[in-house]
């Protein structure tokens, strides 16, 4: 991906963990910034997901007014 050829860390906040692209990574919105009103939800479809323990959810807001179709649940692997 373009963010590995240039070696550097990137962070998002405010977006869920399964669309973040690998590198960069998801973190819950800091309390200082201007995040949207009742991030951290979750939908049905996060169940089971292995990048729940990790995901800082989705903005309620967003969900109330646009649904959960492009969510991109990850299955964890059996080993």
């Amino acid at each position: 991906t373009p963010l590995a050829r240039v070696g550097r860390a990137v962070t998002v906040e405010g977006v869920p963990a399964c669309l973040v692209p690998p590198p960069a990574r998801a973190v819950a919105a800091a309390p200082w910034c201007a995040a949207p009103e009742g991030a951290g939800a979750f939908s049905p479809r996060c169940e089971g997901c292995a990048l729940r323990p990790s995901c800082p959810g989705v903005p309620a807001a967003y969900l109330a007014r646009f649904g959960d179709g492009e969510l991109a649940p990850r299955v964890a692997h059996a080993r």
